[in-house]
């Protein structure tokens, strides 16, 4: 409906109300067939005026987390800080300019010129607790009109990766300390950054976990038709099969195909562009054709809510649990 889709997270109430030429009833049937989403585990369909409506499960969660990722006081009182040699920062009343950034450590300058060394977790924690803070700090309260127009322009793909973005750092915004050992160290530093910034901007953090697509130049593919579906039929028939082949080895038979073929070694693609297709079907698919279910098992995609289309949990009975939280009205009574 194109009320839901102009008004993400209109109440239900409000719906009712306002659409024109379709009863309770068709609305209710659209939410049971999925044309229109609402979050049942939320609010039940009876709270009509706290039960909100959206056009798909993604633009719910998408919404869901930019309202978590709203500033709280202490956030306002710790502005971002853009951790790139030159920005200064105040500490105790003191300047200092941050010289280095490593990968463990951040090389911090005084005013005499003298050095001071922190780690990255003291860092974070400083910041988190306002000791250290930017020296500038305009923050703005409402941006309501600017999320609703950012997340409209955000495809569903950006919308699924900030989703997953959002989750990834969801421990550390907690206070959960990044360690070296840490996976994406990197990826989640920029993140995390790229949050607090936008938390400051637009009041929502979510919104700098953004990356919109369409905004990236041309994303086209260079390659031709006949290439590409040359480059699937190798893979697939050669590269991901039980024979485990190096992708070099099937690289070769590629390139053998396309001589006798009458291509022009200048229109083969290359080595680099043949590993890149292999990289984009990477995954629990990919890994199962090579090595094997068993191989693959911790790549399987997780079902956290059981629908009728949700694929067999488990390979025996009871070998993977579901606990079921639903509250019911049981009164236990003792005969004796």
């Amino acid at each position: 409906m194109s009320l839901v889709s102009g008004q993400p997270g209109i109440t239900l109430a409000e719906l009712i109300h306002h659409a024109k030429g379709v009863t309770p009833d068709d609305i209710y049937f659209m939410i049971a067939h999925k044309v229109i989403y609402v979050d049942l585990t939320a609010e039940p369909l009876v709270e009509a005026k706290r039960c909100l409506v959206f056009a798909d499960q993604l633009t719910a969660k998408a919404y869901t987390c930019c309202d978590e990722s709203q500033p709280t006081d202490d956030t306002i009182t710790s502005p971002v800080i853009d951790i790139v040699p030159g920005t200064q920062v105040s500490y105790d009343g003191n300047i200092l300019t941050i010289v280095l950034v490593g990968e463990n450590y951040i090389l911090l300058e005084t005013e005499k010129k003298e050095p001071t060394e922190l780690e990255w977790n003291a860092f974070d924690n400083l910041v988190r607790l306002g000791k250290i803070s930017s020296i500038k700090n305009e923050f703005k309260s409402q941006f309501s009109v600017e999320k609703i127009e950012l997340l409209s322009k955000a495809s569903e793909q950006d919308l699924k990766e900030a989703n997953d973005r959002y989750l990834k750092i969801k421990p550390y915004l907690d206070g959960q300390a990044i360690t070296a050992n840490t996976e994406q160290v990197r990826s989640l530093r920029n993140w995390l950054q790229k949050y607090h910034k936008a938390q400051q901007k637009y009041g929502y953090g979510y919104l700098g976990l953004i990356h919109f697509a369409n905004k990236k130049g041309n994303r086209s593919r260079k390659l031709n038709e006949f290439s590409i579906k040359t480059i699937d039929k190798f893979i697939t028939e050669d590269y991901e099969t039980k024979k485990q082949k190096r992708k070099q080895a099937t690289y070769n038979l590629f390139v053998t195909f396309c001589s006798n073929a009458g291509i022009p070694d200048s229109q083969i693609p290359s080595y680099k562009t043949f590993i890149n297709e292999i990289k984009r079907r990477s995954g629990y698919e990919q890994i199962q054709k090579r090595e094997g279910s068993r191989a693959a098992y911790l790549l399987e995609p997780c079902y956290w809510e059981l629908e009728l289309t949700s694929p067999r949990h488990g390979e025996f009975p009871f070998h993977i649990g579901h606990i079921d939280h639903t509250e019911l009205d049981i009164d236990l009574r003792n005969e004796d």
